[in-house]
Protein backbone atom coordinates (compact mmCIF):
# COMPACT_ATOMS: atom_id res chain seq x y z
CA UNK A 1 0.00 0.00 0.00
CA UNK A 2 1.12 3.52 -0.62
CA UNK A 3 1.91 5.52 2.43
CA UNK A 4 0.84 8.83 3.96
CA UNK A 5 3.15 11.14 6.40
CA UNK A 6 0.72 11.27 9.46
CA UNK A 7 2.80 14.17 10.77
CA UNK A 8 2.17 16.45 7.60
CA UNK A 9 -1.77 15.24 7.28
CA UNK A 10 -3.84 15.95 10.69
CA UNK A 11 -7.06 16.71 11.65
CA UNK A 12 -7.59 20.70 12.57
CA UNK A 13 -8.49 21.11 16.19
CA UNK A 14 -11.85 21.67 15.67
CA UNK A 15 -14.24 21.22 12.60
CA UNK A 16 -17.61 22.42 12.33
CA UNK A 17 -20.10 21.10 9.74
CA UNK A 18 -20.08 23.21 6.67
CA UNK A 19 -21.09 20.56 3.66
CA UNK A 20 -17.67 21.58 2.15
CA UNK A 21 -17.19 18.71 -0.02
CA UNK A 22 -13.66 18.43 -1.31
CA UNK A 23 -11.83 16.77 -4.61
CA UNK A 24 -8.25 16.53 -5.21
CA UNK A 25 -6.96 15.91 -8.87
CA UNK A 26 -5.96 17.00 -12.35
CA UNK A 27 -8.97 17.91 -14.37
CA UNK A 28 -9.43 15.05 -16.18
CA UNK A 29 -12.56 12.78 -17.34
CA UNK A 30 -11.81 9.66 -15.34
CA UNK A 31 -11.50 11.97 -12.51
CA UNK A 32 -15.59 12.58 -13.55
CA UNK A 33 -15.44 16.13 -12.22
CA UNK A 34 -18.45 17.13 -14.24
CA UNK A 35 -21.03 14.67 -12.66
CA UNK A 36 -19.78 15.59 -9.10
CA UNK A 37 -20.57 18.93 -10.01
CA UNK A 38 -24.46 17.75 -11.36
CA UNK A 39 -24.76 15.85 -7.79
CA UNK A 40 -24.04 19.39 -6.23
CA UNK A 41 -26.96 20.72 -8.23
CA UNK A 42 -29.24 18.04 -7.09
CA UNK A 43 -28.15 18.73 -3.49
CA UNK A 44 -29.35 22.17 -3.93
CA UNK A 45 -32.45 21.50 -5.36
CA UNK A 46 -33.44 19.00 -2.54
CA UNK A 47 -33.17 22.40 -0.23
CA UNK A 48 -29.46 21.88 0.75
CA UNK A 49 -26.20 23.70 0.72
CA UNK A 50 -23.30 21.94 -0.01
CA UNK A 51 -19.66 23.97 -1.85
CA UNK A 52 -17.87 21.54 -3.86
CA UNK A 53 -13.96 22.48 -3.66
CA UNK A 54 -11.96 21.44 -6.33
CA UNK A 55 -8.13 21.86 -5.58
CA UNK A 56 -6.08 20.62 -8.73
CA UNK A 57 -4.69 21.78 -12.60
CA UNK A 58 -5.81 21.72 -15.95
CA UNK A 59 -3.91 18.65 -17.73
CA UNK A 60 -0.24 19.46 -18.66
CA UNK A 61 -0.24 20.13 -22.47
CA UNK A 62 -3.70 21.59 -22.98
CA UNK A 63 -5.15 18.08 -23.24
CA UNK A 64 -8.52 17.70 -21.65
CA UNK A 65 -8.70 21.21 -21.91
CA UNK A 66 -12.22 20.87 -23.48
CA UNK A 67 -13.55 19.25 -20.47
CA UNK A 68 -11.95 21.49 -18.20
CA UNK A 69 -14.18 24.43 -20.23
CA UNK A 70 -17.21 22.40 -20.51
CA UNK A 71 -16.82 22.15 -16.25
CA UNK A 72 -16.76 25.89 -16.12
CA UNK A 73 -19.57 26.17 -18.55
CA UNK A 74 -21.62 23.72 -16.41
CA UNK A 75 -21.25 25.52 -13.31
CA UNK A 76 -22.41 28.92 -15.08
CA UNK A 77 -25.13 27.02 -16.73
CA UNK A 78 -26.33 25.52 -13.04
CA UNK A 79 -25.99 28.76 -11.79
CA UNK A 80 -23.77 27.52 -9.16
CA UNK A 81 -20.66 29.75 -8.69
CA UNK A 82 -21.41 30.27 -4.93
CA UNK A 83 -21.19 26.53 -4.86
CA UNK A 84 -18.31 25.14 -6.51
CA UNK A 85 -14.91 26.71 -6.73
CA UNK A 86 -12.02 25.74 -8.61
CA UNK A 87 -8.73 26.19 -6.83
CA UNK A 88 -6.29 25.34 -9.81
CA UNK A 89 -3.15 23.74 -8.40
CA UNK A 90 -2.68 23.77 -4.40
CA UNK A 91 0.85 24.21 -2.89
CA UNK A 92 -0.08 23.11 1.14
CA UNK A 93 -2.68 20.14 0.59
CA UNK A 94 -2.56 19.66 4.32
CA UNK A 95 -3.99 23.20 5.11
CA UNK A 96 -6.63 22.78 2.50
CA UNK A 97 -7.63 19.28 3.37
CA UNK A 98 -7.83 20.84 6.53
CA UNK A 99 -11.29 22.76 5.44
CA UNK A 100 -12.55 20.01 3.92
CA UNK A 101 -15.73 18.25 5.88
CA UNK A 102 -15.82 15.33 3.14
CA UNK A 103 -13.28 14.01 0.26
CA UNK A 104 -14.50 12.57 -2.83
CA UNK A 105 -12.56 10.21 -4.78
CA UNK A 106 -15.44 10.43 -7.87
CA UNK A 107 -13.00 8.57 -10.44
CA UNK A 108 -14.26 5.49 -12.43
CA UNK A 109 -10.27 4.18 -11.58
CA UNK A 110 -7.71 5.00 -9.74
CA UNK A 111 -4.25 2.90 -8.70
CA UNK A 112 -4.06 4.14 -5.46
CA UNK A 113 -5.69 7.51 -4.55
CA UNK A 114 -2.85 9.31 -2.66
CA UNK A 115 -4.77 12.33 -2.37
CA UNK A 116 -7.43 9.90 -0.76
CA UNK A 117 -5.23 8.50 1.93
CA UNK A 118 -4.26 12.13 2.70
CA UNK A 119 -7.59 13.19 3.27
CA UNK A 120 -8.52 10.21 5.30
CA UNK A 121 -4.81 11.11 7.45
CA UNK A 122 -6.55 14.93 7.56
CA UNK A 123 -9.92 13.69 9.25
CA UNK A 124 -11.98 14.05 6.70
CA UNK A 125 -15.02 11.39 5.96
CA UNK A 126 -14.56 10.21 2.59
CA UNK A 127 -16.80 8.37 -0.35
CA UNK A 128 -15.11 6.95 -3.46
CA UNK A 129 -16.93 5.69 -6.84
CA UNK A 130 -16.33 2.02 -6.87
CA UNK A 131 -13.18 2.03 -8.81
CA UNK A 132 -11.32 -1.55 -8.30
CA UNK A 133 -9.51 -1.61 -5.05
CA UNK A 134 -11.15 0.78 -3.24
CA UNK A 135 -13.05 -1.84 -0.92
CA UNK A 136 -9.09 -2.16 0.30
CA UNK A 137 -9.49 1.36 1.19
CA UNK A 138 -13.02 2.47 2.59
CA UNK A 139 -15.28 0.36 4.16
CA UNK A 140 -18.80 -1.00 2.15
CA UNK A 141 -20.90 1.98 3.80
CA UNK A 142 -18.72 5.00 1.91
CA UNK A 143 -18.69 3.45 -1.20
CA UNK A 144 -20.90 4.22 -4.15
CA UNK A 145 -21.64 3.23 -7.46
CA UNK A 146 -24.61 4.94 -9.12
CA UNK A 147 -24.35 9.43 -8.92
CA UNK A 148 -28.13 8.59 -6.75
CA UNK A 149 -26.64 6.63 -4.23
CA UNK A 150 -23.69 9.33 -3.66
CA UNK A 151 -26.70 11.77 -3.16
CA UNK A 152 -28.22 9.82 -0.47
CA UNK A 153 -25.15 8.94 1.00
CA UNK A 154 -24.17 12.69 1.17
CA UNK A 155 -27.43 13.97 2.73
CA UNK A 156 -27.77 11.15 5.22
CA UNK A 157 -24.18 12.06 6.64
CA UNK A 158 -24.97 15.97 6.74
CA UNK A 159 -28.22 15.04 8.44
CA UNK A 160 -26.20 12.94 11.38
CA UNK A 161 -25.44 14.11 14.84
CA UNK A 162 -22.09 16.22 15.14
CA UNK A 163 -20.87 13.62 17.50
CA UNK A 164 -21.44 10.65 15.00
CA UNK A 165 -19.69 12.81 11.85
CA UNK A 166 -16.76 12.93 14.43
CA UNK A 167 -16.44 9.49 15.18
CA UNK A 168 -16.75 8.85 11.28
CA UNK A 169 -14.10 11.31 10.47
CA UNK A 170 -11.78 9.23 13.30
CA UNK A 171 -12.39 5.97 11.88
CA UNK A 172 -11.11 7.53 8.98
CA UNK A 173 -7.92 8.82 10.17
CA UNK A 174 -7.43 5.31 12.25
CA UNK A 175 -8.07 3.42 8.85
CA UNK A 176 -5.11 5.76 7.51
CA UNK A 177 -2.86 5.25 10.55
CA UNK A 178 -3.45 1.71 10.61
CA UNK A 179 -3.29 0.36 7.37
CA UNK A 180 -1.68 3.11 5.29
Amino acid sequence: YNGVNLSRFQPPDARDFRFNIGMLCNFHPVKRIYEAVITIAKLKQAGYNPHLHIAGGKWPGGHFDGYYVAIERLIEKLRLADNVTLYGHVKGAEAWLQTIDIFLSNSYWEGQSVSLLEAMASGCYCFSHFWDGVEDVLPAECVFGLDDELEKKLIAYAELPAAEKGRRRTQMRQIAAEKF
